[in-house]
């Protein structure tokens, strides 16, 4: 408890006391020393909002006695003909010097004729340029195309599936390198049409991959892809059939 908390708290306790040390009747009496006991307390301990009871019951009393009607009267502004001086020492002469609006007027007025000078300068030098000839265009370097990867049709993988899906137009198959062994973490791409990608998966430990939706009916290709090995883009046709399994097979990288 700080020591304005316990002000508050003792002088409540004392109107109390003396309260009930008064011959007051006791129907008047208690209601008020109950009263007084209270509202020490909610000084004390009872803040609303973040400020003290007593700061809410100063503003109450203020906001009633306070007026609420305000008559504004218009007062004609003193003109002084005494210099005014400002902050850097230089005289502020009011009733002297220039209007600001025609000051102001003045200022865009020399604005824009700038601006119209620069404009002709402008518009002078860009007709000298081209009455010195043609411009000629600038040269073109023309830089040699990537080798475009060629589609192949689709291998059909033999024995190295158990449990082959029925559904339709879903495209599994099996990785492998040139000697024939699995390979794993093969990072394929189907794409449409567009050459938008619309399925990535990669191989599993055995090689095998999987796409889990079925893809609607048209061409797709498939873009397998590891570091160190090198692949042909695949290309498939999708009719609303069961798709057989696809065997990709890794060959060497080009040089």
């Amino acid at each position: 408890m700080t020591l304005k908390q316990f002000a508050k708290l003792a002088g409540c306790a004392l109107a109390a006391l003396i309260l009930y040390a008064t011959p007051l009747p006791g129907f008047l009496k208690w209601p008020l020393i109950i009263l007084f006991a209270l509202l020490g307390l909610g000084m004390a301990f009872l803040p609303i909002n973040e400020r003290p009871l007593d700061v809410w019951i100063v503003a109450f009393f203020k906001a009633v006695f306070s007026p609420t009607q305000f008559l504004w009267q218009k007062r004609s502004p003193v003109i002084s003909n005494q210099p005014l001086e400002t902050n850097q020492g230089a005289p502020v002469i009011s009733n002297q010097s220039t209007p600001p609006p025609v000051q102001t007027f003045n200022n865009y007025q020399s604005t824009i004729n700038n601006i119209n000078t620069q404009e002709q300068e402008f518009l002078k030098n860009l007709q000298n340029t081209y009455a010195s000839g043609p411009i000629r265009p600038a040269k073109i370097i023309s830089r040699p195309l990537e080798p475009k990867i060629p589609t192949v049709a689709p291998k059909i993988a033999q024995n190295d599936f158990i449990f082959a899906p029925t559904q339709p137009n879903i495209v599994f198959g099996v990785v492998k390198n040139s000697e024939g062994k699995f390979v794993e973490s093969v990072i394929m791409e189907i794409r449409d049409s567009h050459k938008n990608v619309v399925r990535a998966l990669r191989s599993n430990k055995l090689g095998q991959f999987r796409i889990a939706t079925p893809l609607p009916n048209g061409t797709f290709e498939i873009a397998p892809e590891k570091e160190g090995l090198d692949f042909d883009i695949i290309k498939i046709d999708l009719k609303g059939e069961v798709v057989p399994p696809i065997e990709i097979i890794s060959k060497p990288l080009r040089h």
